[in-house]
């Protein structure tokens, strides 16, 4: 094997490697291996990966000891190292071949270690920097040729991919791990009663994600909101809350005009300043008296209302950084902390308000004014009451949670004001249902909540469930018109599903959702199982069972073009969900739930005849006989009807079989299956094209390409994003193949004019992407391309 095929065979082996889930320090000695065997001059290879506080600490390398000193010792330091400097600020690659006429590397390195050549490159990826390498001698120059710094360039940027690779599986992870530790303070601050409670909290998780317990919040006055003043402070602050508020009163110091405080409130935003002293804006005379050395400070707002601020400092010599991503999720908790104080704040002003109001006053501010029930307000105070007495006196108690199944319905077809009626009606029937000392509460809409205070066992849960659907079997009388209402229950129980009347009330929620699934006086009671998929998936997976039925699903085309001739020769179609009220929800976000509850079954079919449809329409119409490219999940390929299906929906629209492509990935044709394989070749006796969709990310074998029936590779836009970088003999090859084998190619994710022309040049004519068009509706196809 001669050097340039060894070359392309360890490009190859890392490129296969980064799509692995190798760690990312062994991807990197990966690189630097191969970066040390094809420069055999070179005596050391280095990786430096950057810190907080901009310099770049060395990662992985060769030798791993130098000196004495391990690599993740060696330290780049800008202030010294004017060649690093200046990799860094321009992005590109230096060579020096003789460092004794070159003052930028850093000379305590040049003379420690004799270095006579060196090359530094920058590990970048679309302007933005992951790291540095070194390469150098120990006094031999290494007398580098411009084909061995491309050929190092191109390892480097191999590294990069790898590292971006990480950073992004980083980053998923980092917020995955911050939206449960958003969930957990979200549900830990429900259940604080007190201004107290809930800034401790607040404290203890802030302390968590910036690693600094000296926290201190300073509030507007409650009563005139005008004057700020010092508050609370951490009881694990280096301070004591006693010294804290001494010295404050000991400083002469306006805390409403203070630079820092009026900046945070005037944008809304937070405040890092690693160095006071240098900074013109924090009063250094609280800083001295405080000791404080940096300031991190955030903004107390709920619903545009300033309740105050709360400020981490640090009182240590050397400063501390933080990353977007500490600052962003501090910002959250202490947002979902104003919202809670705003409510505590509320509730204390309420609470002197009602004291000062008459008795019918007092009453609406725990019933409903609509059904005369207890509300939300209400139903806590008992619940909150019965639960003491039920752990007291080691009784059960339970949650019942209902809405209404087609409440809408009826306010569309009647009026809100018939829909009241029907709220009263409801309200009076659930009453009747249950025993005395229980609590019936609307919560809001039409969703009602039941606390039972002591019950025995799920048996008598059971009658009151019997009761409510008994009292609903009977017809509700509006405008003189006969209507059935059924109701979906949800049920929790003390103690085994939550202590807390919150938990209590959310797990029955989460019950209620799963009965919804199946309307029609269904119910659930509450299982672990059942926790593990948040409330939202199951309102959202309940409402995609609605989308079909309700016309919430739309069929939006892609149009595949011919770059040559620049002409259109297919549209892709692609699924899109307007959601009544959350607006157009990501395919990524609904696909996974419709293939997880079959749905995908009955949605996959109605895609291919809505796109059959079209694809007849355009052609009766006279316009260019173009394809029509559908996607087929795994579930509906190895659904047994599949082939029944698309014959039926060809003979349905009159489409000519030639004219549809069904895309299938890898992870279809992996299995190889023999029901996978008979059904891509009845398929293909209908003559339907079948193309691989995302091809290259997959890892199956290539020998399918000959053995089974498809058409087409679709170039995975992964490739075709990174090729004018770090992809394009990857891509090249996928081209080079299909071509090979007589199959036609199709790039996707085309998003620029050079990567067209650079695909077109590889001899690929056909490509689609944002370069040429989004997705859109039918119409605006009609209007580009066929007039």
């Amino acid at each position: 094997m001669n050097e340039e095929q060894t070359r392309y065979s360890r490009l190859a082996n890392i490129t296969k490697l980064i799509n692995t889930k190798l760690e990312l320090r062994d991807m990197l000695e990966q690189v630097t291996q191969a970066i040390s065997e094809e420069i055999v001059r070179c005596d050391s290879v280095g990786i430096y990966l950057p810190q907080k506080d901009g310099t770049f600490r060395g990662y992985v390398g060769k030798p791993e000891t130098l000196n004495g000193w391990t690599l993740d010792m060696h330290v780049i330091d800008t202030e010294y190292d004017l060649l690093a400097k200046e990799v860094i600020e321009t992005r590109k690659t230096i060579y020096i071949p003789d460092t004794s006429k070159d003052h930028r590397p850093d000379p305590r390195a040049v003379k420690g270690f004799s270095i006579k050549s060196l090359l530094v490159l920058p590990i970048s990826f679309e302007d933005e920097l992951f790291g540095l390498v070194f390469l150098f001698d120990y006094g031999i120059p290494m007398n580098l040729t411009e084909k061995e710094i491309q050929t190092v360039e191109a390892y480097v940027s191999m590294a990069g991919v790898a590292i971006l690779n990480a950073n992004t599986l980083a980053h998923k992870e980092q917020l995955i791990k911050d939206k449960q530790t958003l969930l957990d303070v979200t549900r830990e601050l429900s259940m604080c009663s007190t201004l107290q409670e809930s800034l401790d909290l607040c404290f203890s998780y802030l302390a968590k994600v910036l690693a600094n317990s000296n926290i201190g919040v300073h509030l507007l006055d409650p009563i005139a909101e005008k004057k700020l003043k010092p508050a609370k402070l951490s009881k694990d602050s280096d301070w004591t809350e006693e010294n804290w508020m001494e010295t404050h009163e000991n400083t002469d110091f306006d805390q409403s005009d203070d630079l820092v405080m009026k900046e945070v409130f005037a944008t809304k935003k937070p405040i890092i300043i690693s160095d006071v002293y240098v900074d013109g804006r924090p009063n250094l005379e609280l800083c001295r008296n405080f000791g404080i050395k940096g300031l991190a400070m955030f903004p107390l707002i709920s619903m545009g209302r300033i309740l105050g601020q709360i400020s981490i400092v640090n009182l240590k010599c050397e400063p501390v950084f933080y990353t977007d991503s500490e600052i962003e999720l501090a910002q959250s908790i202490v947002d979902a902390t104003a919202s809670t104080l705003a409510n505590l704040i509320y509730m204390e002003k309420q609470e002197m308000i009602i004291e000062e109001r008459t008795s019918e006053v007092r009453f609406h501010a725990y019933f409903d004014s609509l059904t005369n029930l207890p509300n939300r307000a209400l139903l806590s105070d008992r619940l909150s009451q019965g639960l003491k007495y039920a752990k007291i006196n080691n009784v059960k108690a339970a949650i019942l949670s209902l809405d209404l199944d087609r409440f809408k319905l009826v306010n569309d077809t009647f009026g809100h004001s018939h829909g009241d009626q029907l709220l009263k009606d409801v309200a009076v029937r659930l009453t009747e249902c249950v025993p005395k000392g229980a609590t019936v509460s609307r919560q809001g809409g039409d969703e009602f909540t039941i606390f039972l205070p002591t019950i025995k066992n799920e048996k008598e849960i059971l009658k009151e469930i019997n009761c409510i659907q008994e009292a609903f079997s009977t017809s509700f009388q509006i405008e003189g018109t006969e209507i059935f209402v059924k109701t979906s229950i949800g049920v929790s129980m003390y103690p085994d599903n939550g202590e807390q009347g919150e938990d209590l009330i959310k797990h029955a929620d989460t019950a209620l959702y799963k009965s919804k699934s199946t309307p029609g006086n269904s119910y659930h009671f509450f299982s672990e199982r059942m926790d593990k998929r948040t409330v939202d998936r199951i309102k959202l997976e309940n409402d995609l069972y609605k989308a079909l039925e309700q016309d919430e699903l739309s069929v939006y085309y892609q149009p595949q073009i011919d770059y040559r001739s620049d002409t259109i020769k297919g549209v892709e179609a692609l699924l899109r969900w307007n959601h009544p009220v959350k607006g157009m929800i990501p395919p990524d976000t609904f696909i996974p739930i419709a293939e997880e509850t079959g749905l995908i079954i009955p949605i996959g079919e109605w895609v291919l005849r809505q796109a059959c449809k079209q694809l007849k329409e355009w052609h009766d119409s006279g316009s260019p006989l173009i394809t029509m490219a559908v996607n087929l999940s795994v579930q509906q390929f190895e659904h047994d009807g599949l082939v029944d299906t698309v014959q039926k929906v060809l003979e349905e629209t009159g489409v000519h079989p030639e004219y549809l492509h069904l895309e299938l990935t890898e992870n279809v044709i992996v299995k190889n299956t023999e029901s996978i394989v008979n059904t891509m070749k009845q398929l293909n006796e209908l003559n339907i094209k079948l193309e691989i969709d995302d091809f290259g990310t997959g890892y199956s074998s290539l020998g399918y390409l000959k053995n089974l029936p498809i058409s087409t590779l679709k170039v995975d836009r992964s490739f075709v994003q990174d090729m004018l970088t770090d992809n394009a003999a990857i891509t090249k090859t996928i081209i080079t193949l299909a071509h090979n084998l007589n199959l036609d190619v199709i790039a996707e994710g085309v998003e620029t004019k050079e990567q067209a022309d650079f695909l077109l040049s590889l001899q690929c004519e056909r490509m689609q992407g944002y370069f040429f068009s989004k997705p859109v509706q039918s119409t605006d196809i009609m209007i580009k391309y066929f007039q």
